[in-house]
């Protein structure tokens, strides 16, 4: 996936964060993804994809002031969430 694609988090996906699970879900087909990861943070970094920033300028005014993620991270993260229809 190119980081210059603009990706934007789809409106029908609910995202819930605990202890190190992260349920995403899907409620226009009743799906939901459940990915185990340790950032705490995800939801505060979804927001970011609004649909006018690019996947490279997401990682650069994430990173100013918030926890920091690289941009290999990003990419392979917003690659998933691309396949499973969730960006």
């Amino acid at each position: 996936m190119s980081a210059n694609l603009k990706l934007r988090l789809r409106q029908s996906v609910g995202i819930v964060s605990n202890d190190g699970l992260v349920d995403f879900f899907k409620a226009n087909v009743r799906d939901i993804l459940k990915i185990k990861m340790n950032f705490d943070d995800i939801i505060n970094l979804l927001k970011f994809f609004n649909g006018s920033r690019t996947i490279d300028e997401v990682c650069r005014d994430y990173n100013i002031g918030h926890n920091k993620i690289s941009l290999s991270q990003l990419l392979e993260l917003s690659t998933l969430l691309h396949k499973e229809y969730i960006l």
